[in-house]
């Protein structure tokens, strides 16, 4: 996961950031506050990084950017990489789709049911657990093995 300074530079390791010396930390670039405790309206592309609350926000959006917030527009833009903007947001967006397809009956039933939740802390336990499934950079074992295996450690 990445960590953020003060600045807004990020780094994937230490405690310091590389570029300007500040102290690295595990939360919101934009808001400086834990994931937790984030009510930002919304995150540009280069902020986005499967965060819990950035997937429940996009997951409450209905899947899909709003034009207001910097980065999902036609506008000339910074993108991640080599790609274009809006195949950034497409990239994001059917990542989490797919995610949610893994999990089968509660993906369907936390995508169409997101909206009707302000906070995601008011979820039952198995839709959390869908949500905490679909959040983190890197893709999981297939959902019912990711599920037997969270259970076991309790």
């Amino acid at each position: 996961m990445l960590r953020y300074c003060k600045n807004g530079h990020s780094a994937k390791r230490g405690y310091k950031c590389p570029v300007c010396g500040e102290k690295l930390f595990n939360g919101c670039p934009q808001c400086q506050k834990v994931w937790d405790d984030c009510l930002c309206p919304g995150w540009s592309l280069n902020h986005f990084v499967f965060a819990r609350p950035q997937v429940w926000w996009l997951l409450q959006n209905g899947l899909t950017f709003p034009e207001s917030i910097e980065g999902y527009t036609d506008k000339v833009q910074t993108s991640r990489g080599h790609s274009a903007p809006f195949e950034s947001t497409g990239c994001i967006i059917s990542e989490i789709d797919w995610r949610l397809k893994q999990c089968g009956k509660d993906g369907r039933i936390l995508k169409h049911d997101a909206k009707y939740f302000e906070r995601y802390q008011d979820l039952a336990n198995e839709l959390k657990q869908v949500l905490n499934y679909c959040s983190g950079w890197k893709r999981k074992e297939p959902y019912s093995r990711w599920l037997a295996h969270k259970k076991e450690k309790k």
